[in-house]
């Protein structure tokens, strides 16, 4: 599956785009690092500032920046479908 991202900047969404792309947009300012951005179209929108190598060097900050592939694991887990107690009984 094709990693796409969105950006919603000033309450407008972007995308679909390539990572190469949203990287553009942030590295040209048009994506600012409070603006949200996410992964797929029903990804969990999160501050840009936030994805590593976006807006700076990875590394060079000292607070804890998330990797595309840290938001990747959270939207799967937070998408994923519950499993309720009648499912896993039914193993």
């Amino acid at each position: 599956m094709a990693k796409v991202w969105y950006a919603r900047v000033l309450g407008e969404v972007l995308g679909p785009m390539e990572p190469e792309a949203l990287k553009q947009l942030a590295m040209s300012l048009r994506v600012a690092p409070t603006d949200e951005v996410r992964q797929g179209s029903h990804g969990t929108w999160t501050n840009a500032k936030y994805v590593e190598g976006l807006f700076s060097k990875p590394g060079s900050s000292p607070l804890k920046r998330l990797t595309i592939s840290d938001v990747v694991r959270r939207t799967a887990a937070l998408t994923a479908p519950k499993r309720t107690a009648q499912h896993r009984g039914a193993r």
